[in-house]
């Protein structure tokens, strides 16, 4: 149920953050989750819980998918997706790992879509998805340390944290 006051809660103008605000494949963002240097559909070699998934090497770097999303493309669980929370490379192989168990059964064999994920940082954007240009971050906007600082005679500004 939602109340009057619910309107207060609808975001109105931009943010402004050190990460970007974009999501992955949004028109803010510009980059394709269809393009193959940021998405692979491959079939399920293991998995255990409905949380933990074993594929063949997809040619991708290790935590490729980290924070990104997770498909199903065929069997009983099409059309399910989660969030995924690690990717590692172990012995030639990704194994990802869900933030939450899937509702619907994966057996050995089912396609899985996997799509790149995004830290949502200014250095992700420029080095793995050469995207800078459309980045929607302020990287170097001064943070909390700067609001509190104040001229001292006795302090050269050497850059550290003013708290002391």
């Amino acid at each position: 149920m939602r109340g009057l006051t619910d309107l207060l809660n609808q975001p109105s103008g931009r943010t402004f953050l050190r990460s970007c605000s974009a999501v992955l494949g949004d028109t803010r963002c510009g980059v394709s989750t269809n393009d193959p240097a940021y998405v692979v559909t491959l079939p399920v070699l293991s998995q255990t819980d409905q949380r933990d998934f074993v594929f063949i090497n997809t040619g991708f770097n290790d935590r490729w998918f980290e924070q990104g999303h997770f498909a199903v493309a065929s069997g009983q669980a099409t059309g399910l997706t989660s969030a995924i929370k690690h990717d590692r490379l172990e012995n030639g192989r990704h194994r990802i790992t869900l933030w939450q168990a899937l509702r619907g059964t994966i057996q050995v064999g089912d396609r899985v879509k996997l799509i790149a994920g995004c830290d949502r940082g200014a250095e992700t954007c420029r080095a793995k998805f050469s995207n800078l240009v459309n980045f929607r971050g302020f990287p170097d906007m001064p943070g909390d340390d700067w609001l509190m600082s104040v001229p001292r005679s006795d302090d050269a500004g050497g850059g550290e944290s003013l708290v002391r």
